[in-house]
């Protein structure tokens, strides 16, 4: 079954174009936000790639805190988005 966290990591590993080897780190949550690559502008393309895959509006306020695997999940399980959230196509 997929969880949100791995849902999460796909988006950000697509999102950065990352190495397999960054995506471990990610899902070992090891990288505490030093993911080479993640800089401002793929931040943006993240949060729009969160936001294209869930189908809804991250606040503006949440958008810089939103920089560690588990700050997203911890968002979007506040949200009430789940794992099973249709992909947006």
């Amino acid at each position: 079954m997929t969880t949100i966290r791995d849902r999460v990591i796909g988006i950000i590993g697509d999102a950065l174009n990352l190495s397999a080897e960054d995506r471990a780190i990610l899902a070992s949550d090891e990288a505490g936000g030093a993911i080479a690559g993640w800089d401002s502008a793929a931040h943006v393309e993240l949060i729009l790639a969160l936001e294209d895959t869930f189908d809804f509006e991250i606040e503006v306020e949440a958008i810089a805190r939103l920089n560690h695997v588990s700050k997203i999940v911890d968002y979007l399980d506040a949200r009430g988005v789940s794992a099973d959230a249709p992909v947006a196509v």
